[in-house]
């Protein structure tokens, strides 16, 4: 999944007395994002991303008068969906063709950093916490051409709930 950028995150924050803790919920639209598995695959532009989207819990500081600032610590990442057709290869080697539909099961979290860097899923080192983030996968895939033989057996159908390899995850950036 590629940065998201997300205009004016930080807003301005005079510190007083009366600051207490908070969060911000912001519901990102990754509808112009593009995917990458293993580094051949790539969507687009090989398929489709019909929809993705999530919202994020950020932590911030409210202060007396009304105004907010993103903070650095935990952040939540919840309601994760993608729909997607897959669409790579050469009709003449393999055509790898089909949909996939991703929801989230649960919540993730992870550390946000001052960076404007979050981390969700894969295994928590030191003192993160990303415990790992299960996803609702339903896919089917099929493939056409000479080489399709060498890639498996097709159709290639997926329904089930599925946890991130160890040690994967994925970062959103944001800035301004």
């Amino acid at each position: 999944m590629r940065c998201v950028r997300f205009l004016a995150i930080a807003l301005p924050l005079a510190l007083s007395s009366g600051a207490r803790a908070d969060t911000v919920d912001i519901d990102f639209d990754f509808g112009d994002s593009t995917m990458s598995f293993l580094g051949t695959v790539n969507i687009p532009p090989g398929g489709t991303i019909h929809s993705m989207g999530a919202i994020t819990t950020l932590p911030a500081i409210k202060t007396a008068g009304g105004m907010t600032s993103v903070q650095t610590g935990v952040a939540e990442l919840k309601d994760l969906t993608l729909n997607m057709t897959v669409r790579t290869g050469s009709p003449l080697a393999a055509l790898v063709t089909g949909t996939v539909i991703v929801q989230q099961v649960g919540t993730s979290t992870g550390p946000f950093t001052n960076t404007r860097t979050v981390m969700f899923g894969g295994t928590p080192t030191g003192t993160e916490t990303s415990p790992g983030m299960s996803l609702f996968i339903s896919a089917h895939l099929n493939c056409f051409g000479l080489f399709c033989a060498g890639l498996g057996d097709f159709p290639i159908s997926i329904v089930g709930t599925q946890p991130p390899p160890p040690g994967q995850a994925f970062s959103l950036f944001l800035g301004h």
